[in-house]
C-alpha cells in the first residue's frame, strides 16, 4: 500500500490539466453564483435568489462538472493504456489493484477540488443565504454524488476505442443524468439510483482493468 501515494501523485501530475480545469471551473462557478446572488435583500438582509441563479446551480453546474469528471476518468484509463504507462508501472512493485485505487482516490480529489471554491463562497455568504441553507446543502450533495457517478462512467468510457461511440455514450449518459435530475430532483431517490449505478460501474471497471491488456 506504500506505493499508492506515489501512484496518486503520478495521476495528478500526468493529468494536471484536468485538475487545473476543475479548480478553475469551481472558481468561475463560485464567482457566477456570487454575482447572481448580489441582488437586493429582504428587510432581514437575506438574499432572494433569481430564477437564473437557481437554474445555474441546479442545472448547468452539475452537468458541467460531470462532463469534466467523465473526461478525467476516460483519459486516465485510455491515456495510460495508449502510452503503455500502466504496463510499465506494473513491471515494478505496484499491482493493478493499487493502480485502480490510486485512480479512484485522485478522482475523488478532483471532485473536492472542483466543489471546494463553491463551498467556501457559500460559507462566506452563509448568513445572507440563510433562507436557502437546506436547499444549497441538498444541491451540493447532489452535485458531489453526480460527479462521482460521472467519474465511474468515465472509467467505463475509457475502455472504448471508437471515438464516435465514446461521444455517443458520453452524451447519452449526460442526458440520463439530466433526466434523472428533472424527474427525481435532488432527493434521496436520485442519490440511491446514482449510488447503485456508481457501484455497478466501479465493479465492472475493476474487473475490466484486472483483465485488460496494458
Amino acid at each position: 500500500m506504500g506505493n499508492i501515494p506515489i501512484l496518486i501523485r503520478r495521476e495528478v501530475e500526468d493529468h494536471a490539466i484536468h485538475f487545473v480545469l476543475a479548480f478553475l471551473l469551481g472558481c468561475i462557478s463560485s464567482v457566477i453564483i456570487y454575482v447572481l446572488c448580489s441582488r437586493p435583500a429582504d428587510s432581514a438582509g437575506r438574499l432572494i435568489l433569481s430564477d437564473m441563479t437557481l437554474f445555474f446551480i441546479m442545472g448547468q453546474l452539475p452537468c458541467l462538472m460531470a462532463l469534466d469528471a467523465m473526461a478525467l476518468a476516460r483519459v486516465q484509463m485510455a491515456g495510460d493504456r495508449g502510452a503503455k504507462v500502466s504496463a510499465f508501472i506494473c513491471t515494478l512493485t505496484p499491482t493493478r489493484g493499487q493502480l485502480f485505487i490510486a485512480k479512484w482516490i485522485s478522482g475523488l480529489a478532483w471532485v473536492l477540488l472542483a466543489i471546494g471554491p463553491i463551498l467556501l463562497m457559500l460559507g462566506f455568504r452563509a448568513t445572507q443565504l440563510e433562507l436557502y441553507a437546506p436547499f444549497i446543502k441538498t444541491v451540493m450533495t447532489g452535485v458531489i454524488v453526480m460527479q462521482v457517478t460521472a467519474y465511474a462512467m468515465g472509467q467505463q468510457i475509457g475502455f472504448l476505442r471508437d471515438k464516435g461511440l465514446i461521444l455517443v455514450v458520453g452524451a447519452l449518459f449526460l442526458c440520463l443524468l439530466a433526466s434523472l435530475l428533472v424527474i427525481k430532483g435532488f432527493a434521496m431517490p436520485l442519490y440511491a439510483i446514482l449510488a447503485v449505478l456508481t457501484v455497478a460501474l466501479s465493479v465492472r471497471s475493476w474487473w475490466a482493468f484486472q483483465h485488460m491488456a496494458l
